[in-house]
This record gives structure tokens, C-alpha cells and sequence, in this order.
């Protein structure tokens, strides 16, 4: 996914520890949801319904969205992850930024052999990657 959405791995990719009941699998489906049929579901139930679902065709980003009533939600930021394209002089630039935090955040460039074990297969199981 790093070519969708960041950037064709010129971006970032931020991992953080999140409360794993906020956390939700979106389903993969062959068209939307139909809105007639959310008739007897209460107003959260159909925004879940709607916001958990994506076409299939996205299947293999096996996706997974945080979804909660609170404005912030609370997190806590581990790792940086920087693509294997973002230059040089940018990427140690914000390694020095990051690492100056008080807060303690590990920063990496990605590079092609750590996309090796990814496993891409287009179905949406539990299997992190």
C-alpha cells in the first residue's frame, strides 16, 4: 500500500498501540450497502455498516479502521516508518526531529527486502502483514 498512499514510498507509515475494541475489520463486498435494508438498525448501526464496508477489488490492503464516538482518540506512537524513496537529506532531517522527542519513537527507512514476507493474496484474513 505504500505506492496508494504514501506517496509511491516517498511518505510515512506511523505505527501506534490503540485499544483493540476500537478497532474494526472492514468487509469487502461485491456492491454497497443497500439503505433499505438498514431500516430496523439504529443510527449507529448503519453508520458502522457503512464506514466497515469497501469493494472487494480492495481486498488485499486487508483493512482496518478505527471507529469511535470521541473526537481524539488516544494513542500511542511506537515506530516511523519512511519510505525507501523519500531522499536522504528529508528522511534525516525527520529522524532528528523525531528522535528529539521526549517521548521515545523508533524511525526506519524502509527498503526492499522488508517487503519480502508480505503476504498479498487478496483475501481478508486475520493474518497481520
Amino acid at each position: 500500500m505504500w505506492s496508494f498512499y504514501a506517496d509511491y514510498h516517498k511518505g510515512c507509515c506511523v505505527e501506534m498501540e490503540i485499544s483493540d475494541e476500537k478497532i474494526k475489520k472492514v468487509d469487502y463486498v461485491e456492491k454497497p450497502i443497500d439503505l433499505c435494508f438498514t431500516n430496523n438498525m439504529d443510527e449507529k448501526e448503519k453508520i458502522e455498516k457503512i464506514l466497515l464496508r469497501k469493494y472487494k477489488d480492495w481486498a488485499f490492503e486487508k483493512e482496518l479502521r478505527v471507529l469511535d464516538e470521541e473526537r481524539y482518540i488516544k494513542v500511542e506512537v511506537k515506530k516511523v516508518y519512511f519510505g525507501m524513496r523519500i531522499p536522504d537529506d528529508l528522511y534525516d532531517k525527520l529522524k532528528t526531529q523525531i528522535e528529539g522527542l521526549k517521548k521515545v519513537i523508533k524511525v526506519d527507512k524502509m527498503s526492499e527486502d522488508m517487503f519480502k514476507h508480505i503476504d498479498t493474496s487478496d483475501t481478508n484474513s486475520d493474518k497481520q502483514v
